[in-house]
């Protein structure tokens, strides 16, 4: 017996619109009331996405194929999520402030939401309005997505409801097209193929089968389109993956026996995860709607909305199957190696909130549509609103301290000491932070920075970056568990100096007396080895804290001693010092809360004051060396490169017997100066003083698709210092012009 009344009215399309504007205005209110100094969360924005944009903004990158920061630079499109320049966020990036294209992008990923999964529910799985609206409330609620995630789980209901639209219409073929087209800005490669295509196919395959040669068309048509619409990103990828750090990388997890070995279960959400009370929640409530589901088949009710839910319990089920996505995995990676470091969770976490949404309604439904009294069907309905009130607000109580007082605001994004650094001179530099300062506010204030957040980048510079930390591994090893741990992935892409100077067991050194060391400085000598700094062009070293080592001069600091604040490495969040907000008698501690809610506020409109120092001994980024020794190995090189003095390494350079066109090279070259003459990201040109044979050494990480033309004529860079490009100049050769001309170069402007 169904509960949907005989003359329900239909919900229009106006309803929804309208409905959708106000939760999602209600549920992102934050950000237009606090302005400025609204929350941005670390991971995945503040500390990856933001800055990268911003950086590709002022470093005229955006179209361009190489990006000059983050690891001495890195393919333009092979950074995966945020690298991809056909998509909305670069474009919020650059016609609104930082504070207001995040508040934007929360309001709309939270509307696109709910509007599009109460269409797919009224639509295609023809539920009553109000458990529609239900479903798509319920789904705006699990919207704590970052910048960044865009609107990867929000696009699935979208093409599912989209594509069910396009097989009912005169055209379903160029609907289908136009949909692929349209869904494209919304997501990138990394998240959309093959994550929400698999995951529309298996909706229509199992939830709502539509097995016709007509819907396998218009199938078709739209996964064609939005491929092809992705493809810049996919070629990039595929053409980069093969020498990049990922061919280093163990897999990402493996399957076990326990609940979470076998199975995914918890939420990819990260704010969520922040609080273990919501953790378990995200985790949780969906098997509870699922077993709702289940035990609906001992009453033997055969209502269209329970033979949905159980299709969704299924489907959720299948997707959740760690095993199976691993043994996929394993399967492709004998052919293509570099798939192993692919995350197969995806596939069940960006249908997630899509199929927890579903299963929270139709479970409730199921409950409701049993012949209880009226009472009963109102708990039910209860229910959902306590349910969905729960994950809307309550993240805003729980994840108080988090967002609203120790996440970082965009104060740093647009920093002065950042922006006049940029524009001293003279020649092309580059600079390291040292955490607890994140590189990414470097980046993102138009710097070219040797560290940072890097999905793909040179394999070889990943090893170079390992032989710079070894000073801190030996003395710290807990690090070294998150760097380059045995026999397991990193933890993720970081390319960072350390984790932090004031975290103890991370970054505190044995004998180190953190008091002092704010007074008197960090010794860097004894974390990190400065000289292949010096190699990779870095002329100034940027801190929140003062620091000391050979070659360090303070250039710039702070006129108030520092606070010793401890920020994580991976979400920005404080670590300490912290003050519980409760009083001795366990209550809540009002004044507390708001003297700290007043100083995270303060903390998000300043720009706090950094430490710069200049590394003397930095090497120029182009240079002309006397000498090259040639090693028989790679681990030769490192080991050579480790220990070389900063003066040793101006005058030669190292190179590894087995690279290319290194066999038959002279050991000894004739000096000579090196002028710049034009520069930008994918293109150098140099002039070479001098004459006889010169070999010109670069800064710049070699990738097989640079190219160098002396005087016009094309030739392969050479690779030296392991990681780097050099060029070799016969008598009367002057002229270089080094440019990144991958192949996949025909689809950008």
């Amino acid at each position: 017996m169904s509960t949907t009344p005989v003359h329900e009215s239909p919900l229009r399309l106006s309803s929804i619109l309208g409905w959708g504007l106000a939760l999602a205005a209600l549920t992102s209110c934050e950000f237009w009331i606090l302005g400025p100094a609204s929350w941005i969360y670390g991971y995945g924005g503040m500390l990856e996405t933001i800055p990268y944009h911003l950086g590709l903004l002022h470093s005229g990158s955006v179209w361009s194929f190489w990006t000059p920061f983050v690891a001495c630079g890195a393919d333009r499109l092979a950074a995966w999520g945020n690298a991809d320049p056909f998509n909305v966020e670069p474009l919020l990036l650059a016609l609104l402030p930082v504070w207001a294209a995040n508040g934007l992008h929360a309001f709309l990923q939270r509307w696109f939401a709910f509007v599009f999964t109460t269409l797919m529910a009224r639509d295609v799985l023809k539920l009553p309005s109000r458990w529609s609206l239900g479903a798509g409330t319920a789904h705006l609620a699990f919207s704590y997505y970052t910048f960044g995630a865009m609107f990867t789980s929000p696009l699935l209901p979208a093409i599912i409801w989209g594509l069910y639209q396009a097989a009912e219409s005169r055209r379903p073929l160029l609907r289908a097209a136009g949909l692929g087209l349209l869904a494209s800005p919304f997501t990138s490669f990394v998240h959309g193929v093959p994550y929400l295509l698999i995951g529309a196919a298996g909706w229509f395959l199992l939830v709502t089968p539509r097995l016709t040669r007509r819907f396998a068309a218009v199938f078709a048509v739209f996964a064609l389109v939005f491929i092809l619409c992705e493809s810049p990103q996919l070629v990039a990828l595929l053409l980069q993956a093969g020498g990049s750090s990922r061919t280093q990388y163990s897999a990402e997890d493996s399957v076990s026996f326990s609940l979470s070995g076998l199975f995914y279960l918890q939420p990819e959400f990260d704010l969520f995860n922040q609080d273990p009370r919501l953790k378990a929640f995200g985790t949780w409530a969906p098997l509870a709607f699922a077993a709702t589901m289940l035990s609906g088949l001992l009453w033997r009710r055969s209502e269209p909305a329970a033979g949905a839910g159980l299709r969704v319990t299924a489907y959720y089920g299948l997707l959740s199957l760690r095993f199976l996505w691993l043994s996929l995995r394993g399967t492709a990676a004998i052919l293509l190696p570099w798939v192993s470091g692919i995350y197969m969770g995806r596939f069940f976490s960006v249908a997630y909130p899509t199929l927890a949404a579903v299963l929270a309604v139709t479970a409730l439904q199921r409950l409701a549509d049993l012949r209880w009294p009226p009472v009963g069907r109102r708990i039910s309905a209860g229910v959902l609103v306590a349910f969905t009130g729960l994950v809307l607000l309550w993240p805003k109580a729980s994840l108080w301290r988090d967002l609203m007082v120790d996440s970082p605001g965009s104060g740093m994004l647009h920093h002065p000491q950042y922006q006049a650094l940029r524009e001293s001179g003279p020649g092309p530099f580059r600079v390291a932070s040292i955490l607890d300062l994140p590189p990414a506010y470097a980046y993102a204030n138009g710097l070219e920075s040797v560290d940072g957040w890097g999905n793909l980048y040179s394999g070889r510079y990943r090893q170079l970056w390992l032989r710079v930390l070894d000073p801190l591994f030996a003395a710290l090893p807990a690090n070294k568990e998150i760097f380059a741990p045995e026999g397991r992935r990193p933890q993720d892409g970081y390319i960072y100096l350390g984790t932090s100077l004031l975290n103890s067991g991370l970054g505190v050194l044995p004998g180190e007396d953190t008091a002092t060391a704010l007074k008197t400085g960090f010794d860097l000598d004894r974390r990190f080895r400065l000289n292949l700094l010096s190699l990779l062009n870095v002329r100034y070293v940027l801190a929140e804290h003062p620091l000391r080592g050979v070659g360090l001069t303070l250039q710039e600091q702070q006129v108030q001693p520092p606070p010793a604040i401890c920020r994580d490495y991976a979400t920005g969040k404080i670590n300490f010092p912290h003050r519980a907000w409760t009083t001795p008698s366990g209550g809540f501690d009002f004044a507390a809360w708001w003297d700290d809610t007043k100083q995270g506020y303060r903390r998000k409109l300043q720009s706090p004051g950094i430490f710069i120092y200049e590394n003397m001994p930095s090497l120029d980024r182009f240079r002309c060396v006397e000498q090259l020794r040639i090693l028989p190995t790679t681990a030769a090189t490192l080991d050579a490169l480790a220990v070389m003095p900063v003066e040793e390494m101006r005058l030669s350079a190292l190179a590894t017997a087995s690279d290319p066109g290194i066999a038959g090279l002279p050991r000894t070259f004739l000096s000579a100066g090196v002028g710049v003459t034009n520069r930008s990201s994918d293109r150098v040109g140099l002039k070479v003083d001098g004459r006889g044979d010169r070999l010109l050494v670069t800064s710049m990480v070699h990738n097989r698709y640079w190219v160098a033309r002396v005087d016009g004529k094309a030739r392969p860079p050479l690779i030296v210092n392991h990681a780097f490009m050099g060029v070799r100049l016969h008598e009367g050769e002057s002229n270089v012009e080094l440019s990144y001309e991958p192949p996949y170069r025909l689809f950008l402007p």
